[in-house]
């Protein structure tokens, strides 16, 4: 074909055939880069992209096909494939297509074959690969041409965390997702779950809840009563015992038909139904559920439904149908040709729901018949209360009277409501209109009763497709080549199993005898760790298919040689002391002294201490031993309440080797620690095992190298590192996070080693009283491990459910009233119930409160709550009032709370009226220091500022400040400026001025 010349238009690259496209991979990715909108009406770029599909298509079903066990390919084969399936991916791009196969495929291909950067862009990547499995668009793909145009700016490990950064849209409403054989996995509403079930099954089930833990987007589900959601813990031996289970029944699933035929109602169904026509005789109703077969007829009513005359209802309708364009209510099936429909369960079961909701509230009512022990009232809303309680008042002052009454003590009898209630006071009405009242009662209840009606979605029948089975295997392969980075065991068990899962689910059977030989091997090592608390029968047998496969062959030695451990060894008791001193156990002092040799250098100086400690004691020399830590140094040894680390980035075993993310990641596990711990402690950054001062600037140096901060300097350095601790840690089952916990917590300091001049960094934790800490999800130094960890005997280990359980019930039993306060508070938040604050006090006086708490900061020491006296959102501060409790009255006000209230530098919280204002000031330094001391989130604003926030040096030969922030009240900056008034400049805020004004002149002297 003849190559077109023009300049101004890309040159097509050559004859149309995918037989050609790998020998001219350049010449085709330079000539589709160049493609312009024009172009692409070609009908040369057409057969173009057609024949990149089918090749692609082709390294799709190639890498679908590759055994877990042997997926090795050449490096130039493999960069190939990249290119090409980004190219595809490109295209798609600019011609607003999607192609979730290919980037399954291109996830795998760069899991397996490229040395990734990082393990979080493994963990991006398998999400990505699993999120491929719900057919949706991408919506951000940040890969260009260039990335792959040029080969000397080819790099694969930026390529694959570029493409681990990709996001898909949302999923389509109304279309589930599947694959069936040995059990179904089914993506619906943007959720991926694969069950032991066939498709018929799961689609019956209308609530299939988690059962077992899953590492990634995928999830096992169950009925929920099923006896697998017990194990769905993180005891590593009872979920791989789960998983088997799981694998068991679904190799006895058959795959069934996935028809999508229109539901039909049943009798006793509970519907809503649109009104076509009503008169004074008769109201006709039809379904509107798009997912069920229509019905339409005549609705049944009774005489009476709960007091409420039939021709009342049916006038009711009748005038609505006038006035209002459409009116849709609740109605039951019943198995009756000329009435299908009838209405009173339907208006029973609203009734029963109004009754729960107006308990314990007051409300006007009237006086309308009297019964054997009491009197019946009809209630504004349309209730009926029984009340035996009226002060032996006569039956002529009772009838009719119009009374506040409190509805109370609601009891199902039979099928009937019975709800008693309570007089409160009187109305004192004398030109109260008794028929008017019952008459709008019954109209307010029916009126109710069609708000209370729920319009059924209005999406049609659900359409369904099938997972194509390519995507499955590239899913499998993720997850195996993921669960190959260092990671916690659990995680990596659990990757493994759910690939396994995968394999089970599609019969693949080749993959999944590999994976369970992976399994075993992990579940007998993790034996050998156990110890005696296992079988440590550690036998493992290898299928001929990949017996001699080198990492197969690697590990079977492996488990030969754990075979031979003397488990024993662990049950010997404390060897008996000799009476008299002797020459000591030759044997012993040699294996010592050979253990020491061999591990100097590899475990920490401490523990080879305890070595040489234990060479005395078999010499008997132990009561002079002195420790080859010096004893003597500058920050002694590490303990409860002190931990050391030498650094923030280099791993102290390789010093030359940088490892940023693991070295962060075990800072703030001490961190973490501590804030678990009873009494907190100090962690020192900067100095070695030994206590010595080994300084910071080896790490300076290296961030800065590394644009992980701006400057080479040690308070950027900290900086670094506060902001670190400030955004990692959240409360473990409060909305608490960030500074609002460690805010007055944590504390840093530079020192100056007295012995050697070293700079290092002292970071201050007091214990977190409130609850137990954890990381945040997604945080950025989180590498796949625990959530959280305590400091114990020492050291800094992870937290279990056990220890959790035991922290929580030791911080709920604290001597210290304002702790007690906070968990009556937490305990309110989390069953979603208001407390009273009995004697409050505030600027208006003292009072007692009752209010809605949604939100605890700590970093203030006050809750965030929805005062019902005054009907806002406002800061109650905790050691304002004297006594506090839990009331039995749910939240209604959820939708008015504050989403993650903000709190401006001078502690003024946010307000549904005030959403920040602006202001800028100006101010020397004696200010600044008085702005700093008083309210160190100003400090903040420099050292970090946030959008539009900050306080910087305009001038440094005058010392001049510039304060630039929001503030949700003047209130604050108010108080802060009188005092000050003579050395602050308002730039900006024409309304703080007006405010200062009216205050200074409100004041009386």
């Amino acid at each position: 074909m003849k190559m077109n010349t023009n300049n101004n238009s890309s040159n097509f690259w050559l004859q149309v055939k995918k037989e050609y496209i790998d020998e001219n991979l350049e010449a085709l990715i330079n000539y589709l880069s160049k493609c312009t909108t024009k172009d692409r009406e070609n009908h040369d770029y057409k057969l173009t992209i057609d024949a990149l599909s089918d090749r692609v298509e082709d390294i799709s079903n190639a890498l679908a096909a590759q055994p877990l066990y042997n997926c090795s390919i050449p490096e130039a084969e493999c960069h190939k494939y990249i290119k090409l399936m980004v190219a595809h991916l490109l295209v798609c791009q600019e011609n607003e297509l999607s192609d979730n196969e290919v980037l399954a495929a291109l996830c795998n291909l760069l899991e397996a074959t490229v040395r990734l950067q990082s393990t979080d862009t493994s963990k991006k990547l398998m999400n990505l690969c699993i999120n491929c499995l719900n057919d949706v668009d991408i919506d951000t793909f940040n890969v260009t041409w260039s990335d792959i145009k040029d080969p000397c700016c080819f790099y694969p490990q930026v390529l694959a965390t570029k493409i681990a950064d990709t996001t898909l849209k949302a999923a389509n409403d109304g279309t589930v997702l599947y694959y069936q054989n040995k059990g179904c996995l089914i993506v619906d509403n943007n959720t991926t779950k694969i069950a032991a079930l066939n498709y018929k099954d799961c689609r019956q089930h209308k609530k299939l809840e988690q059962i077992l833990p899953s590492p990634c987007h995928l999830y096992v589900v169950g009925n929920g009563s099923d006896k697998l959601s017990q194990a769905a813990s993180t005891n590593i031996s009872k979920t791989d015992k789960a998983y088997w289970e799981t694998i068991r029944q679904m190799e006895s699933v058959r795959p069934s038909a996935t028809s999508t035929k229109k539901q039909r109602y049943q009798v006793g169904d509970l519907v809503c139904v649109k009104l076509i026509q009503a008169n004074r005789n008769t109201i006709n109703v039809e379904t509107i559920d798009p997912k069920f077969e229509a019905k339409r007829g005549q609705v049944f009513i009774d005489k009476t439904i709960l007091g409420i005359d039939r021709q009342l209802i049916l006038d009711f309708f009748t005038e609505k149908s006038y006035t209002e364009k459409e009116i849709l209510l609740t109605v039951e099936v019943q198995d009756n040709s000329n009435f299908p429909f009838i209405l009173r369960n339907a208006i029973t079961k609203y009734y029963e729901d109004l009754a729960e909701d107006s308990n314990g509230s007051e409300m006007l009512a009237i006086c309308y018949d009297k019964y054997s022990v009491g009197y019946k009232w009809l209630t504004e809303n349309g209730l009926t209360l029984n009340i035996m309680d009226t002060e032996n008042a006569s039956d002529d002052e009772i009838m009719e009277a119009i009374e506040y009454v409190v509805v109370q003590e609601n009891k199902k009898i039979g099928k009937n409501c019975v709800i008693n209630g309570l007089l409160s006071e009187n109305c004192n009405n004398e030109e109260f209109d008794v028929e008017e009242f019952k008459a709008n009662a019954r109209k307010n209840f029916l009126n109710g009763f069609l708000k209370w009606t729920t319009r059924p979605s209005e999406n049609k029948l659900e359409e369904v497709e099938e997972i194509p089975v390519n995507i499955i295997h590239h899913c499998i392969s993720a997850l195996y080549h993921d669960a190959k980075h260092k990671q916690e065991t659990r995680l990596r068990h659990l990757k493994l199993s759910m690939a396994n899962t995968l394999c089970t689910l599609i019969a693949d059977t080749k993959n999944a005898e590999y994976l369970r030989f992976e399994l075993k091997y992990l579940m007998a090592l993790v034996k050998f760790a156990h110890g005696d608390k296992f079988n440590t029968d550690l036998t493992l047998e290898a299928n001929d298919a990949f017996a001699n496969i080198e990492n197969v062959k690697e590990k079977l030695q492996i488990i030969a040689t754990l075979n031979n451990y003397n488990f024993e060894l662990q049950k010997m008791q404390k060897l008996p002391e000799q009476k008299t001193p002797g020459v000591g156990d030759i044997g012993n002092i040699q294996k010592l002294v050979e253990a020491s040799q061999t591990l100097n250098g590899v475990i920490p100086l401490r523990e080879i201490d305890a070595i040489k400690q234990a060479i005395a004691k078999n010499l008997f020399v132990d009561d002079e031993y002195e420790s080859i830590i010096d004893e003597e140094s500058e920050y002694g040894e590490e303990d409860d309440t002190k931990e050391f680390k030498t650094s923030v980035v280099f791993d102290p075993s390789k010093t030359d080797k940088p490892n940023l993310k693991r070295q962060m990641k075990n800072i703030l596990n001490a961190v973490c620690g501590f804030l678990n711990s009873e009494k907190g402690g100090d962690l020192y950054i900067g100095v070695n095992d030994a206590g010595e001062a080994k300084g910071m600037t080896k790490d300076v140096i290296q961030l800065y190298k590394d644009k992980h901060i701006t400057e080479e300097s040690i308070d950027k350095y900290r900086l670094f590192i506060e902001q670190a601790i400030e955004n990692a840690f959240k409360d473990s089952i409060g909305p608490e996070n960030g500074r609002d916990i460690t805010g007055l917590l944590v504390s840093t300091h530079i020192e100056t080693s007295e012995k050697n001049g070293e700079k290092i960094l002292r970071i201050h934790i007091s214990p977190y009283e409130y609850g137990v800490v954890e990381f945040c999800d997604n945080h950025v130094w989180y590498i796949d491990e625990e959530k959280s960890y305590i400091r114990k005997s020492g050291r800094t280990v992870k937290m279990t459910e056990s220890l959790k359980e035991q922290l929580l019930e030791r911080r709920k039993k604290g001597n210290n009233q304002d702790i007690q306060n906070i968990q009556v508070i937490r305990t309110a938040i989390a069953q979603k119930k208001c407390i009273k604050l009995y004697g409050y006090e505030s600027s208006s006086g003292i009072s007692d409160r009752i209010v809605e708490p949604y939100y605890f900061k700590p970093s203030i020491n006050a809750i965030v709550a929805f005062d019902l006296d005054r009907n806002s959102n406002r800061e109650f501060k905790i050691n304002r009032f004297h006594k506090i409790e839990i009331i039995d009255k749910k939240w209604k006000n959820e939708s008015k709370h504050l989403a993650n209230p903000k709190t401006d530098i001078f502690h003024i919280m946010e307000s549904e009226n005030q959403k920040g204002t602006k202001i800028v000031l100006e101010f020397d330094n004696y200010v600044k220091n008085l702005l700093f001391e008083e309210f160190p989130d100003a400090k903040r604003l420099e050292e970090s500022p946030k959008s539009g926030e900050r306080i910087f040096l305009v001038d440094k030969e005058t010392g001049k400040w510039r304060l630039e922030t929001t503030v949700f009240s003047y209130a604050g900056i108010t108080r802060f400026y009188l005092g000050l008034a003579h050395r602050i400049t308002i730039v900006e805020g024409d309304q703080l001025k007006e405010h200062i004004r009216k205050y200074i002149s409100s004041i009386n002297v």
